[in-house]
């Protein structure tokens, strides 16, 4: 069990790991059943998505050093977050990634500095949808599954006052808690993009709102303050 490779990693002393390691399942065991990942097929279904992201990101990584081109950006830092904190240093997930090495490599050399001065052209320019990094054509598909489902779920749950909620997703009927800071940086995002907007051309809005029409995702952050 993945408890018990942590505990050696952590030098738990032996006499006490069978107990922290029970401590550990329990803790695994009730996260779980908080965010929705108890039953066996969203177990599986957490897992598989996990690892259909970095691989496609691993692909990206052979043309681009960064998400959206020759600089980082905010969702570089999202994702090396996700890394750092869970995805290559916890027991399990870090099996699930082994042989990403492109993506290893990212990690282990983002904190190095870049010559800015030196970079020409450093994002490529966005028309349309079409023209946006394959990479973050396949995110914002991903964001129309189950995590529109399940923010959308949890904003509901917000507004009716509810403790928990139940939603479809990855056809099974899943419960869970009430998230508090997904539905505060969903509003968080929505408010960025309004002051954002308020700086740039019609074009460009016109750019973002058929972008964010085509993945349907314009629900889950309208611009509009009185859709919130």
């Amino acid at each position: 069990h993945a408890s018990g490779e942590m505990v050696k990693e952590q030098g738990v002393p032996e006499d006490v790991r069978e107990a922290v390691q029970t401590q550990i399942i329990g803790w695994g065991r009730r996260a779980g059943r908080a965010i929705g990942v108890a039953s066996k097929v969203q177990k599986r279904a957490a897992e598989e998505e996990i690892v259909r992201i970095f691989q496609h990101f691993e692909s990206h990584l052979e043309k681009w050093p960064f998400v959206f081109g020759r600089l980082p950006t905010a969702i570089d830092t999202e994702i090396m977050g996700g890394l750092r904190a869970h995805f290559l240093y916890d027991v399990y997930p870090k099996t699930l990634l082994a042989s990403l090495d492109k993506v290893r490599k990212w990690h282990d050399d983002f904190s190095a500095p870049i010559q800015v001065n030196n970079i020409q052209n450093p994002f490529p320019e966005i028309t349309d949808a079409d023209s946006l990094p394959p990479f973050v054509d396949f995110i914002l598909q991903e964001m129309a599954g189950p995590f529109k489902t399940f923010v959308l779920g949890n904003s509901q749950a917000h507004r009716e006052g509810k403790k928990s909620f139940v939603t479809n997703i990855y056809g099974e009927d899943v419960s869970y808690l009430k998230r508090p800071y997904v539905e505060k940086s969903r509003r968080m995002l929505c408010q960025k993009l309004r002051l954002h907007q308020a700086t740039c051309t019609q074009g460009e809005i016109e750019i973002f709102t058929n972008i964010m029409a085509k993945y349907k995702l314009d629900d889950i952050y309208p611009v509009a303050a009185a859709a919130l």
